[in-house]
């Protein structure tokens, strides 16, 4: 049988659409942690530091841990298993807030979990490219500390009005920038 064109404009329609769809967000990264220094902060690219002490890749990396590097296990404290930035604002003379995470919500697109990524999460380094550290390979003559963490997220879906679904969510229409240095 032969299908007419219709078909076919019908079905690139759909892969363009969502292909626009998952082009909107960058991936979720939650993997990402201080390792250089005492402190183990987890950081991820939608706003929420901290990971649950959930294992990832088969082990449970710092949620924000002081003394990570430390022989003696009792001086290795968890401060806290998830926190996330919250902002708040009027809008148009409307109070409005937009947060990463509350008690209870694990989920994108849940009300409470109200952040997209905008990008991944770029990591600097000042160590030296010449340096035998594992840092190394990150390095660059702009980079603050010996790891730099920057992301880029946002409040809102394609324009600064789309609450992307989000139950109970009316946006600021913010974007973050946030920079981890350690």
């Amino acid at each position: 049988m032969k299908k007419n064109w219709h078909y076919y404009a019908q079905i690139f329609l759909i892969v363009a659409f969502c292909t626009q769809l998952s082009a909107q967000f960058a991936d979720d990264v939650y993997d990402k942690y201080t390792s250089v220094g005492q402190l183990g902060l987890a950081v991820t690219n939608f706003g929420v530091l901290g990971n649950g002490w959930n294992k990832i890749d088969g082990r449970i990396q710092p949620s924000c841990m002081y003394k990570q590097n430390t022989e003696i296990l009792r001086e290795q404290v968890e401060h806290f298993s998830y926190a996330g930035l919250w902002i708040g604002g009027k809008v148009n003379g409307e109070r409005r807030v937009s947060t990463a995470i509350v008690d209870g919500v694990f989920e994108s697109g849940q009300e409470g979990f109200e952040f997209f990524a905008n990008s991944n999460i770029q990591i600097q380094s000042s160590i030296s490219s010449t340096s035998l550290d594992s840092m190394a390979q990150y390095y660059s003559p702009y980079a603050v500390s010996h790891q730099d963490f920057t992301m880029d997220f946002k409040d809102y879906g394609t324009t600064p009005t789309d609450d992307y679904g989000i139950p109970n969510h009316t946006p600021l229409g913010i974007d973050v920038h946030l920079e981890s240095y350690a």
